[in-house]
């Protein structure tokens, strides 16, 4: 089971208009629990040589003038704020995002606001969080002194530092904090949360990379996508491998494609389509026959077959199905692809038809 198939991570993007105040709160939890786990944050900051006053307490949602509130708060045991988090999924950043921040760190102490975010959006939200800190003329000196694909450590001034750092490597770090016995609780606790952090990078928009949208091959490779459907039946239906009688071509948001019976009318139904769902979540083609738990897909049964058969299966949602991709020929023309595809079908109906009596 992936990380992100956690029961929170389900219940939090389902429930949650607001899933960032809940993995606020569940970090708030682990950082309060574990026994060693204070000097998680400071750790980001070797490279900027500085000596980082212990965190005694972190705090959520810690009220300041100006209607401030951040998310997280790490004092030391006189009550300085040494660390501000904010954390982040897909949200725009606040008017106060950063420079109402910036202000409440202390100036003759050695401290850090940080990001969480998604690691997809880590590159842009530098970008956003750089541009927003040059146009206020208020840090001239600011500078990045550090920069991975996970972290990103900027000096503001002689003593204040901005770090933004990826969910997953946060959660990476700080896993090995915890005891393997006595805190095992908590390790699934932190399993919870990574959870909700995958289900936010899988749900969440990708940020365009330069030239992208400019890129034609994007489009003309979609568009060949649907027409190998086309022709991939098309050849079936020469071959009466398939029957297509009183059936439709159907689409929606998320995919396109044809309804099929698998050699003829009352037998098998599958819907053979471009799905961006299913090819988002399991790669592997976008291409896939799907059969619905219908009399018409007879879902259940094909998956019996199916693991028999020992062929790759799936399931889908909305509206659930038992879903194989039909891999696609590399390095092949048109004609080759759409014979290499068909050859793949007319093998799962063998496996299907063969195999049950009617």
């Amino acid at each position: 089971m992936s990380n992100s198939n956690t029961l929170f991570g389900h219940l939090a993007s389902r429930f949650s208009t607001h899933p960032e105040n809940l993995a606020t709160e569940a970090l708030l939890y682990l950082l309060t629990n574990a026994q060693n786990a204070k000097d998680l944050f400071a750790r980001y900051l070797a490279a900027a040589g500085d000596n980082f006053n212990t965190v005694n307490r972190f705090s959520s949602q810690v009220s300041s003038d100006g209607d401030t509130i951040p998310d997280l708060v790490g004092t030391d045991v006189t009550g300085n704020s040494i660390f501000i988090i904010e954390n982040k999924f897909w949200a725009e950043l606040t008017p106060n995002q950063p420079l109402g921040y910036l202000p409440l760190l202390p100036t003759d102490l050695s401290s850090a606001l940080f990001f969480v975010c998604p690691e997809k959006r880590l590159g842009v939200l530098q970008t956003e969080l750089s541009r927003l800190i040059g146009d206020s003329g208020q840090y001239e000196h600011s500078e990045t002194i550090q920069q991975t694909g996970d972290v990103v450590v900027n000096r503001i001034t002689d003593s204040q530092y901005m770090v933004i750092v990826s969910w997953r490597r946060l959660l990476a770090d700080l896993e090995p904090m915890l005891d393997p016995i006595a805190e095992r609780t908590l390790i699934t606790d932190l399993h919870q949360l990574r959870g909700l952090c995958e289900q936010m990078d899988y749900e969440g928009f990708i940020p365009l990379r330069t030239g992208e949208t400019g890129n034609l091959e994007i489009p003309r490779r979609i568009i060949d996508y649907r027409e190998l459907i086309d022709g991939i039946v098309n050849l079936l239906l020469d071959s009466t491998d398939v029957d297509i009688s009183g059936l439709q071509a159907s689409a929606s948001a998320h995919s396109s494609g044809r309804y099929i019976y698998l050699r003829k009318r009352g037998e098998f139904g599958a819907y053979l389509a471009l799905d961006f769902e299913l090819w988002r979540k399991f790669g592997l083609s976008p291409i896939w026959l799907k059969f619905h738990y219908t009399d018409f897909g007879r879902a259940e049964e094909a998956a019996a077959l199916f693991a028999k058969a020992n062929l790759y299966i799936n399931y889908g949602a909305n509206p659930r199905a038992v879903v194989t991709p039909i891999m696609l020929a590399h390095s092949s023309d048109r004609q080759k692809v759409i014979q290499d595809s068909a050859q793949q079908i007319r093998a799962i109906s063998r496996v299907l038809l063969d195999n049950i009596s009617q």
